[in-house]
């Protein structure tokens, strides 16, 4: 009882402040700066109206929201792919923008080593063969005589088993040829089980190797297309578990965006999708702990990817979006500016206007948006409360139309070629020396032309111990087949057989190494194993002597070719297409249309994400771009084109100019006109924007008039 009298005495008081202000107003012009509320007695507080109606704003119906906009964009998943163990990187098995099959090789490291340490263990394991099967021979000839001993003796025992003295002759006979038999077998078959031993231990070595080559090669698990590769180059090396290429699965859409915390998506009372003006329904996919965790400690970008639960056919990859999160939302609610609402002991409070009085009355709020604030009970639409936001419609109005939004890009690209062949040092014997280089970098070449000139002081020495110990091969194997003619036994003659063979073959083996000497001595060139364009070179100004295998140059595939183009903004997205200006080799300009088939999206980790993208040229248009530079003596220097696109293109949705946006609290609002000649704020969601206007993803509608400076 005691509150609703204190309460009605409050009224009262502030309709007699009112009508004392109001008297006031020409006395109080001194004081034009001071703030529009003050305290008085008591709990009240009083507001100070300079123009009474001009102070004041009706109660409307708005939508409110408090919401959260992130940039998206439609992608796929993506598989990366690292080696378990530290390698060289050789070349790339399959090159960005094509399809890969799951078992194919996407990356090739250096197995060189491990191919000759499996050719020495071949060859040692040919020759263990040889070995066995030659004391196997040996063993059973020598058997041969024993066998026929032991069958001639035991027919003898069987003949004479009535006549004592000659049966236990034979019989004797017969035991000892046995033994011989017995002794002769047993050796053989305990030298079998240790060559066996010996060979599989061999073979399982071998298996070995061949296994560590094989782990050299880097294979997909699943079906996909490259869309990522780092930028790693020949000889470079490539530590363990480092992701070097992603396989994306461009079957699946995904929805990516920058990260949102399962808790917000949890707590949100709406979450979606907006591409070119239409809603699309979005399932949060959390991600794994383990990544989590690791981009974290990486200080990696964090993301968030949304699944979609409805019929997206319309979309494509490389689409522009947004994911609107809305933490809290009311639609077509009465609500007045939260400048309007004032608080005392009793609760929230605005100055109606009321027979040109202002006149305190309680209210209950709800949500409120930073700006303005639900009225859930104690006004009326229509109603007029004092406020500090007021205001009037501007002159100059449009009605708002559905439209596109987006942003040019525009930069300099230069052509990559990320599939070369290697030429190195190909003497095995002497020593090679670089004398000169014939070409330039970047220079367009032929199959077969001279890059190089070199020359290789032989190993004399070497090279005729080789041919005496052929000419000794020679001699000996003569000797022995006049030998083998001459002889009668068969047994030796086998043994002549076996051994010419083996002088025969150490003397082809000899006389390979001679011939290659010889090539190797005689080597005045290098030159191009194929068409391209020269990326890699030596810059010896003198002689320098080499050693073996070493990398001397690059000769890049012209037919693979692609431009690389710097994206800092992550502005280029995987399968968007691009305009390419360019010279051809008259000087004219020319364009034509690539696509951007690499991502660097923040859903990649920061080992594979970069700062370019690959653009894939026109099969066409590759021979001519390549020739699109300044000629110099017949050379080549690398190709610079222009690119431009537009980027963050969202079409088909509503328009608000940039200039008619006020931006309060962290939300967008644009003067809305009344029917009365009035203006209200109204607040929306975006969906991005460009440099004139903002794209409406909700709050407004097509048609609504606004006003703006």
């Amino acid at each position: 009882m005691m509150g609703k009298r204190n309460s009605n005495c409050r009224r009262i008081l502030s309709v007699l402040c009112a009508g004392l202000l109001l008297a006031g107003c020409a006395a109080g012009a001194d004081r034009q700066d001071a703030p529009a509320t003050e305290a008085l007695s008591g709990d009240v507080t009083l507001l100070e109206p300079e123009g009474t109606a001009s102070n004041y704003e009706y109660v409307s119906y708005k939508n409110l929201y408090k919401s959260e906009v992130y940039s998206a964009s439609v992608d796929f998943p993506v598989t990366e792919y690292a080696y378990p163990d530290n390698q060289t990187f050789t070349h790339l098995g399959v090159l960005p923008g094509n399809s890969v099959s799951a078992g194919e090789a996407l990356i090739y490291g250096s197995s060189r080593e491990l191919e000759k340490q499996i050719e020495n263990k071949q060859k040692s394991i040919e020759k263990q063969e040889e070995d066995e099967a030659e004391y196997v021979e040996i063993a059973n000839e020598n058997l041969e005589q024993p066998l026929e001993d032991k069958e001639f003796y035991y027919r003898l025992c069987q003949e004479y088993k009535d006549r004592e003295p000659e049966f236990t002759l034979y019989g004797t006979k017969y035991q000892d040829v046995n033994i011989e038999v017995q002794l002769l077998q047993e050796e053989l078959k305990q030298h079998t089980e240790l060559y066996e031993l010996d060979h599989n231990y061999a073979l399982e070595e071998l298996q070995r190797l061949q296994d560590r080559k094989e782990q050299t090669i880097l294979k997909a698990t699943a079906s996909g297309t490259v869309v990522a590769i780092t930028g790693f180059v020949y000889g470079d090396q490539i530590a363990s578990r480092t992701p070097v290429i992603a396989v994306g699965n461009l079957d699946q859409k995904k929805i990516h965006c920058d990260f949102i915390s399962k808790t917000e998506i949890t707590k949100a009372a709406d979450v979606y999708a907006f591409f070119d003006g239409k809603r699309y329904e979005i399932e949060y996919e959390p991600m794994k702990t383990e990544e989590y965790n690791k981009r974290v400690r990486n200080e990696s970008s964090l993301y968030s990817t949304f699944r979609l639960t409805e019929d997206s056919e319309e979309l494509k990859t490389g689409d522009y979006g947004v994911v609107v999160m809305v933490s809290d939302k009311r639609e077509h609610v009465l609500a007045v500016s939260k400048d309007a609402i004032h608080k005392d002991g009793d609760g929230n409070f605005v100055y109606c206007l009321a027979d040109g009085n202002s006149v305190y009355t309680p209210v209950v709020t709800g949500m409120t948006d930073g700006v303005y604030t639900e009225i859930v009970s104690g006004l009326k639409e229509g109603d007029s409360v004092l406020s500090g936001n007021t205001m009037t419609a501007d002159k100059q109005t449009m009605k708002l139309e559905k439209g596109s939004i987006g942003n040019s890009f525009e930069a300099a690209a230069y052509l990559y070629y990320p599939s070369y062949e290697i030429v190195s040092n190909p003497i095995e014997y002497g020593t090679c020396y670089y004398v000169e280089s014939l070409v330039r970098n970047n220079q367009l070449v032929k199959k077969g032309e001279v890059l190089a000139n070199v020359y290789v002081i032989p190993d004399e020495v070497s090279l005729q111990t080789k041919v005496t110990r052929t000419e000794r091969i020679d001699q000996r194997i003569s000797d022995l087949q006049e030998k083998n003619a001459k002889e009668k036994d068969k047994k030796k003659r086998k043994q002549f057989d076996r051994e010419i063979n083996k002088l025969q073959k150490e003397r082809e083996e000899l006389q390979e190494e001679i011939d290659q000497m010889k090539a190797d001595y005689s080597l005045k060139e290098l030159c191009s194993p194929t068409d391209g364009i020269v990326v890699g070179m030596p810059d010896y100004q003198e002689e320098r002597e080499l050693y073996q295998d070493q990398t001397l140059f690059m000769i890049a595939k012209a037919e693979q070719c692609y431009l690389t183009v710097k994206d800092e903004g992550n502005l280029l997205k995987y399968g968007m297409e691009l305009t390419i200006t360019y010279e051809d080799k008259e000087g004219k300009k020319k364009t034509a249309t690539g696509k951007v088939v690499t991502t660097n999206g923040n859903f990649l980790s920061s080992e594979m994400r970069t700062e370019e993208v690959l653009i894939r040229l026109p099969e066409e248009m590759i021979g001519d771009m390549a020739l699109s530079t300044e000629e110099s003596s017949g050379l080549w220097s690398r190709s610079r084109m222009d690119v431009s696109c537009i980027t963050r293109q969202v079409e088909n949705i509503l328009l608000v100019p940039k200039k008619a946006v006020t931006m309060q609290n962290g939300h967008t609002y644009v003067k809305v006109k009344l029917d009365n000649g009035d203006a209200t704020y109204m607040s929306f969601v975006p969906c991005g924007s460009d440099q004139v206007n903002y794209g409406v993803a909700e709050g407004l509608t097509e048609g609504m008039e606004i006003c703006f400076e």
